[in-house]
């Protein structure tokens, strides 16, 4: 009663943080069920599906049944409605969120509440680009209790391939006619949109060409899928179009590639539209038909909806075949826009080892966090991976790390990809590694010795994995985790596996009774899987050891005569797992531990206890009753022998007893494996080093477990309940977090876990988050956890950048404890230092001119325009280029009374001040996003010029003792004064129009922060006409001297003469002086 007091007190407790920060695997079940959707969808489904049009977004939501079966819907609407309750709306992505309220009046024509929210509201941008979509939560809040509906917003006017005709469009009838032939499908979704899905179809040789399917809804609209024949556009491009069948295909955020029998195809850039969609021919030398069939496309998904300049897709297609004279590689990859394919591996670079040993390149990826190149490696006795740096798109001679080899059980390597947004790195097969450093070491994850895995499936939202088996059978695991559920196999031959953007596992078939013949089932019904059974155990009969009261070894037994132990083992599969007994008791499986000297016992599972296992009683086994005694039998085994009390009695040892542990605290526990006699039964030791000799054991001194298979099950290992809670703090995202480090950010992040069930107090606790960071040269980090009297732990990680290079890492926050059937087990923040594109500068103005004085026109000319054009050195308009009139700029209101760059055309607002300008505040801030305003200062220094190359102004300036010498160095490297943005004072002696521009210096920042700014100075006193007067009086005399000299040559006047005779009289004179001179 205590303990659930405690609990109910720390629940109320926490409630308010619980309403304020964002929780997850919290789940809760209400009698009246909660729905949304678009007034002009026609069908209800479990997620909301949401399309932004060019219109305003509609959403109307009701209760489909009341709270009880005697309670309308109408009823309980009313009774929302009347006490002033109404839903809210939440828009996320990675790096938005907005808040809606719906009106709180009902609907006439249906009970229900609803919302019309404009375009521009969510979004301003129109053009064709890709764009993260968007993640609603609808909620409803009802005292404790809130009703949620979950869904998806898909911006349909900007996603790039929903704005093509892939093809000759074809009806759901003439598609329906191929369905016989089709042996396989595929599928490739949009990295930033994963409801947008193409899907091929493969077919036999009875059917030639490419057909593909389209859904912007991820199969959740019945009939939604539109299909496409593209073989008649497609084979123009061969010379040769027999046998044309489809292979793979993958869709980047700009084009769309598809690899066919006769080689790979590469579309134009997607966000680009034209009337149909047209590809181009990439030609590897030396390749045919049967290798293409047989060829894989490898891609690392990234969305890059704000994509950065340090920002690539890579795709790279690997041939199943040894090289021969005729290929330079069977691997090749390139990036966007896949213009140029280069080897995977240039033999001319790389330096071959002495002794030749051919390796085959089963899969390439690019590691676009740490840019490196990642190889996985096979050759006819071993499975490596190597990691060589990537340089100019081409990748190092050198091994940035020394080669990972897989040991040699691991002999069938099929495949190696990133999970999502990631940079957790699977290797896959006959086994399963992890890699979370980026290839330099792994873990395993799982062992499939007779049935390796072919597929893998991701979703990035709820970090689901789906192996899919050579026998087609499923496990699930979760990003980050090293633990997996079993599940039955595929009940489809032709299927395809896909995860949708909210992250719901879905299995797709084709189905000729549909509209579309697309048939989905959820992943893990038994609509699609032969059995959804997760008990794992294996059988045989386990031994228990306690090493504590809530720490227990279970060790499985295979008999000595066993052909089959690998079976008889505990596996990766079972961790996290729990062991429950038929009768009472249940514990955790923490670790696995694998021993093959022990005989009897070549594995072993370490379990935390949970409900503690009931021991047999005298009745169930009358052996109890007695003493007992360990002695040494033949190796390996021991004799455990009776001492009866009455030589008469009964309370002996039964065949029954057999597969029964002897449990002695303090020492080593015995399984009886085979009867003697009524009086004593062999028996091996599960520590045998501990192991009692020739001591007896009272009846109260030892114990007596059933953990046996012999006649019926005693033991069943199922999955470990979701026990804990997921919290951070409100970062006004989805999971998916994106935040930007601009030069000297800092970032924090605090998240926190919570035991839903908490059996006892720990006394050691272990943190219960790992953390992974894909880059760790990238920004510095620092961080801490500690645990809180509620046995909730809580984790704080602290990033800050130093660093002038650009690029990102993923941190991810994995609950390693955590169950794969919890929603959230891992949390990825991407650290992107970069400008963060909600991030500008903004000139505050002092004083703004009335709108009327601007409709005067002071500063218009006859068409409207500025009279002074706005851009620096070239004179021409920005959004008015090439425009005749004002009105032809189709400027908004927001754009005329905006201060922002890009409208500098449409500005309508300018200070105004009288002759002269003394001292003009500029004032300088820098918005980012939801972030505090900053006051801009120093070492933000800033340039300022005048676009028109204007003069009479200058610019007053303080700055401080300790940045006098960044500013001259500064100014030593850029050849221009700079200026402390703080206290800053313009003064203008010239008149009219002055148009400034501010820029910050670069190096202080990766943003390409700058502002506009105009000042309009009026009423300047007339000059003193010094300049026009001297001007003036010049032009008469140069005028003069040209009409009198024109006079003089018309008349023939012979002006010079006079002077030409009296100069040589005087030449005369001087011979004459000097002659008398000599003489004398």
């Amino acid at each position: 009663m205590g303990n659930s007091l405690l609990h109910v007190v720390v629940l109320l407790w926490m409630m308010p943080d619980l309403s304020s920060e964002v929780t997850y695997n919290i789940k809760e079940t209400f009698s009246a069920v909660f729905n949304c959707q678009s007034p002009d969808q026609k069908m209800m489904y479990e997620e909301i599906k949401l399309f932004l049009y060019s219109g305003d977004l509609e959403v109307q939501c009701f209760f489909l049944t009341g709270f009880n079966a005697l309670e309308s819907k109408e009823k309980t609407i009313k009774l929302f409605t009347s006490r002033g309750l109404a839903p809210t709306m939440t828009i996320t992505n990675s790096t938005y969120s907005g808040v809606f309220h719906f009106n709180l009046s009902m609907q006439v024509n249906q009970p229900g509440w609803f919302i019309s929210i404009p375009r521009e509201t969510i979004i301003d941008e129109k053009d064709i680009a890709p764009v993260e979509q968007w993640f609603v939560a609808i909620s409803l809040q009802d005292g404790l209790h809130t009703h949620t509906t979950e869904g998806t917003l898909l911006d349909l006017l900007r996603e790039p391939i929903l704005q093509w005709s892939l093809g000759e469009s074809i009806t759901n009838e003439q598609f329906r006619e191929i369905l016989p032939n089709v042996v396989r499908i595929r599928m490739g979704k949009c990295p930033c949109a994963n409801d947008v899905v193409i899907i091929g179809v493969v077919c036999n040789q009875n059917v030639q060409g490419i057909y593909l399917g389209l859904t912007p809804s991820g199969f959740w609209n019945v009939g939604g899928t539109k299909w496409y024949n593209l073989t008649e556009y497609l084979c123009s491009l061969y010379e040769d179009c027999q046998d044309f069948s489809f292979v793979d295909a993958i869709l980047t955020n700009h084009y769309l590639l598809l690899l066919t029998s006769l080689g790979l195809l590469v579309s134009t850039d997607l966000r680009y539209p034209k009337d149909h969609l047209t590809f181009s021919r990439t030609n590897f030398c030396g390749f045919e038909r049967g290798d293409y069939l047989q060829a894989k496309l490898w891609y690392n998904e990234q969305c890059f909806a704000n994509r950065e300049a340090f920002e690539d897709d890579f795709v790279s297609v690997t041939f199943e075949k040894n090289l021969t004279l005729s290929q330079t590689s069977t691997c090749f990859f390139s990036k966007d826009p896949f213009f140029v394919w280069k080897p995977c591996l240039s033999k001319a670079k790389i330096k071959q080892p002495k002794k030749k040993v051919t390796q085959t390149i089963v899969s390439f990826l690019v590691d676009s966090e740490q840019k490196s190149a990642v190889y996985l490696l096979k050759t006819k006795k071993s499975v490596s991976v190597a990691v060589r740096n990537l340089h100019t798109d081409s990748s190092s001679p050198l091994l940035k790390f020394p080669l990972f080899h897989f040991p040699k059980d691991f002999s069938i390597a099929l495949g190696m990809v990133f999970h999502p947004r990631s940079h957790f790195l699977y290797v896959y097969g006959n086994q399963v590694w992890l890699s979370t450093d980026g290839g330099n070491s792994f873990v395993v994850v799982a062992y499939m010795p007779n049935d390796p895995i072919k597929q893998t499936y991701h979703s990035f939202y709820s970090s689901s994995i789906i192996f899919l088996s050579m026998s087609g059978r499923v496990y699930l695991s979760r990003a980050g985790l090293t633990t997996y559920t079993t599940y039955g196999k595929v009940k489809h031959k032709i299927s395809e596996f896909y995860y949708d953007q909210l992250g719901t596992g879905i299995l797709i078939t084709l189905n000729q009774s549909i509209s579309d013949s697309i048939q989905k089932y959820p992943a893990f019904s038994l609509s699609a899987l032969t059995s959804t059974d997760n008990d794992v155990a294996f059988k045989t009969a386990l031994a228990p050891q306690y090493l504590t009261l809530n720490e227990i070894i279970f060790f499985a037994y295979v008999p000595l005569t066993s052909t089959n132990k690998e079976e008889l083992k505990f596996q990766q599969v079972h961790i996290g797992k729990k062991i429950k007994s038929r009768s009472i008791g249940d514990a955790d499986i923490k670790k696995i531990m694998h021993h093959d000297y022990l005989k009897g016992f070549p594995s072993s599972a370490i379990a935390h206890v949970l409900t503690p296992f009931k021991v047999e009683t005298k009745q169930q086994s009358p052996c109890l009753e007695n003493s007992i005694t360990i002695a040494k039998d033949k190796y390996p085994f021991y004799k455990v022998s009776l001492f009866l009390k009455d030589p008469t009695a009964l309370s002996t040892f039964r065949r029954s007893d057999i597969e029964k542990t002897v449990v002695i605290p303090g020492y080593c526990s015995f399984l009886l494996v085979e009867f003697v006699d009524n009086l004593n039964i062999l028996a091996l030791a599960t520590m045998p080093i501990i192991a009692p000799f020739n001591k007896t054991f009272k009846k109260e001194e030892w114990l007596l477990y059933d953990f046996s298979m012999q006649f019926q099950t005693m033991w069943k290992i199922s999955i470990t309940p979701c026990n804990y809670w997921v919290q951070h703090e409100s970062t006004a995202t989805s999971r998916s977090i994106i935040k930007y480090m601009d030069l000297a950010n800092q970032y924090t992040f605090r998240i926190k876990i919570i035991q839903r069930e908490i059996k006892e107090a720990q006394l050691f606790q272990l943190p219960l988050l790992e953390v992974f960071v894909g880059n760790r040269h990238m920004v510095e980090m620092k961080s801490f956890g500690f645990w809180d009297n509620t046995n909730s732990y809580t984790f704080e990680f602290h990033a800050s950048n130093r660093n002038i290079i650009q690029g990102m890492t993923s941190v991810s926050f994995v609950i390693w404890r955590a169950s794969t059937v919890c929603d959230v087990t891992t949390i990825v923040l991407t650290l992107k230092a970069s400008c963060s594109y909600f991030k500008y500068m903004q000139f505050v103005p002092n004083y703004n001119i009335p709108k009327s004085a601007w409709e005067e026109g002071i500063y218009a000319n006859e068409n409207g325009f500025n009279m002074i054009k706005t851009l620096p050195f070239s004179g021409k308009y920005k959004q008015c280029f090439n425009k005749s009139s004002r009105a032809e700029c189709n400027c908004t209101i927001e754009e005329k009374m905006s201060y922002a760059l890009t409208f500098s055309d449409c500005r309508e607002k300018v200070p105004r001040h009288q002759f002269p300008v003394n001292q003009y505040p500029i004032s300088l801030k820098i918005h980012n996003g939801n972030l505090r305003d900053i006051q801009m200062e120093a070492p933000y220094f800033v340039t300022i010029s005048e676009l028109n190359n204007r003069g009479n102004w200058k610019v007053k300036q303080h700055v401080p003792d300790d940045m006098k010498k960044l500013k001259q160095h500064v100014e030593s490297l850029i050849f221009r004064p700079v200026y402390n943005p703080k206290s800053l004072n313009l003064s203008i002696t010239g008149s009219e129009l002055f148009h400034f521009r501010v820029t910050v210096i670069p190096g202080v920042t990766f943003c390409d922060l700058a502002d506009e700014f105009q000042i309009y100075v009026d009423d300047v006193p007339t000059a003193f006409p010094g300049k026009p007067l001297i001007a003036s009086v010049t032009a008469a005399v140069v005028g003069g001297i040209f009409f009198f000299g024109f006079l003089f040559e018309l008349y023939n006047i012979q002006v010079w003469k006079p002077f030409k005779n009296m100069f040589r009289r005087w030449k005369r004179a001087v011979v004459i002086m000097r002659n008398r001179t000599s003489i004398i």
